[in-house]
């Protein structure tokens, strides 16, 4: 368990999100998307109260790993469930990391310089496309498609190709401006 728990907080945070970049800390939101990767199926969330936490959550099979990111202490905490094992684990982060979070906005998508692709509608939402290459970090290479809503001004589709992760794809199930109720953001008694 402790050597899951130690990969796990060092890959997730790369792997979890197939398009990266600076969360936005002050804004609420709630989003889950459907998610398929080299792995099968599953379902991804991110979500915001607004005052510095953060939360992501994946889902795949039985396993269900989640990130809660507190931005006052630079702090994250993984829950790891795997149906048999759960534990808890903590590390810091840097929150100008631009391979840590997902790209959610346009702001993001600029912030990074990345190619405008145009728009299309996905999932019955008005989007306007972004590529760009993953920075700075060598575990993670290749490309990244982030479709941002017209309507939702929040991320509704992300497709990643990289060389060493495989693919990913999430198109947005769920969307809320507002932030979820606080116990999604308590933080978890440390077990590892």
């Amino acid at each position: 368990m402790k050597k899951m728990l130690l990969l796990l907080s060092f890959f997730m945070p790369l792997a979890a999100g197939p398009a990266l970049a600076a969360p936005n800390w002050a804004h609420t939101y709630d989003a889950t998307y459907s998610l398929t990767n080299d792995n099968g199926g599953g379902l991804w969330r991110t979500a915001s109260d607004g005052r510095g936490h953060l939360l992501i959550e994946m889902r795949q099979g039985s396993r269900k790993d989640i990130f809660i990111y507190d931005r006052a202490t630079a702090t994250a905490y993984v829950i790891a469930d795997d149906g048999k094992q759960k534990g808890a684990t903590r590390f810091g982060f840097d929150e100008n990391n631009n391979d840590l979070f997902p790209v959610t906005t346009v702001a993001d998508a600029r912030q990074r310089n990345a190619q405008e692709l145009g728009q299309k509608t996905i999932a019955g939402h008005p989007c306007h496309g972004f590529r760009y290459s993953p920075s700075g970090n060598n575990t993670v290479k290749g490309t990244v498609e982030a479709w941002i809503g017209d309507d939702t001004h929040f991320l509704v589709q992300s497709i990643s190709k990289t060389d060493n992760h495989g693919g990913a794809t999430m198109t947005l199930q769920y969307f809320t401006p507002e932030a979820p109720s606080a116990d999604n953001f308590t933080l978890p008694t440390v077990t590892q």
